[in-house]
């Protein structure tokens, strides 16, 4: 694991407060939930074409800090 790894709160609390749960999320995201949990918490930087459904349904302010780094954090 890498040193600078962060969850992204940002993010967790819009998936918690417009889904209920990340698991919720992750159903009407469409993104496998292991695959959710690793870019919430910073382990996984998902594609751009990955964020198009988040920023639709979540707005784009929870997901701008992942659209600036795009490539894999492993």
């Amino acid at each position: 694991m890498e040193d600078n790894v962060q969850v992204n709160f940002k993010l967790k609390d819009a998936i918690a407060r417009k889904f209920g749960s990340q698991i919720c999320g992750a159903r009407r995201l469409e993104i496998h939930e292991s695959k959710l949990s690793r870019i919430v918490h910073g382990w996984d930087r998902p594609s751009p074409a990955l964020l198009e459904k988040p920023e639709k349904e979540l707005g784009r302010s929870a997901v701008k800090n992942l659209k600036a780094s795009s490539g894999d954090a492993r």
